[in-house]
């Protein structure tokens, strides 16, 4: 992030206003820890910016066309760090992670198995696309598909998922895939059965269910590979709260 006293605006740097500038501020200034840009970058733009005056004709043009080239420098930044990776940001109870204890903070790399405890929790989060809570015994492998697509295989547990609209991601179970389009979405598996509740949006459903799409505003289930409809004991595990709670530790505005 920017330092405060040494702000990137067209004030502090005698420039005139202009959009490319205030884009070019705005890449620089993104809090997001692993979207920082390194002070070599800061630099080099601050230099550009910087660049010896242009004769008159030119000083109309100048000022926005480095401001473009300071934006283009940023964006390539942005666009060289992965904004796929895992991040376990909260637990409780006992959560490993391929057979290790694990923390909130810690990053998961792909093809990773958690496991929580009866009682335990594991948040998940992947940077700006989604996140996921795995609940009462849970058991889960994280995997990418081959369109490089996020893909949670659920083996057991329960699993609530909270899904940036856009962002490609699926459940896996023994019989099925969720897919999201945009949405709140849990997945109870046990014993090989799986049941699914779409609490907001809509999902893309394959394997051991007769349709292929189910939305709904306010919660609306399904369970396989026997299919039938209605709520299973309520919302339980997947109440507005839960999901209000998921989205918020996961920084998944609505």
């Amino acid at each position: 992030m920017m330092d405060e006293n040494d702000p990137l605006d067209a004030e502090s740097l005698d420039l005139p206003p202009s959009r490319e500038l205030s884009e070019a501020s705005a890449l620089l200034a993104y809090a997001a820890p692993e979207r920082r840009p390194p002070e070599r970058l800061k630099s080099l733009i601050l230099s550009a910016l910087h660049a010896p005056e242009a004769p008159s004709r030119f000083k109309r043009w100048a000022a926005p066309a480095m401001a473009v080239a300071a934006t283009a420098l940023a964006a390539v930044f942005l666009m060289r760090t992965p904004d796929d990776g895992a991040s376990l940001v909260a637990v409780s109870g006992e959560v490993m992670i391929d057979g290790r204890a694990a923390s909130a903070g810690v990053a998961i790399e792909p093809d990773s198995v958690i496991a929580v405890s009866a009682d335990g929790e594991a948040v998940v989060r992947f940077a700006r696309r989604a996140g996921f809570s795995l609940t009462r015994g849970g058991r889960a492998s994280l995997i990418r598909d081959e369109s490089g697509a996020v893909v949670v295989k659920l083996s057991d547990g329960w699993l609530l998922s909270a899904v940036k609209t856009g962002a490609a991601y699926s459940v896996t179970t023994a019989h099925s895939r969720i897919s999201a389009l945009g949405t709140d979405f849990i997945v109870k598996a046990r014993d090989e059965r799986a049941y699914v509740c779409i609490c907001h949006g809509r999902i893309g459903l394959e394997g051991d269910f007769p349709v292929t799409t189910l939305a709904s505003e306010h919660h609306g289930a399904a369970a396989e590979p026997l299919y039938r409809s209605g709520l299973e004991a309520g919302v339980e595990g997947h109440a507005d709260e839960d999901i209000d709670r998921l989205r918020s530790l996961t920084g998944l505005g609505r």
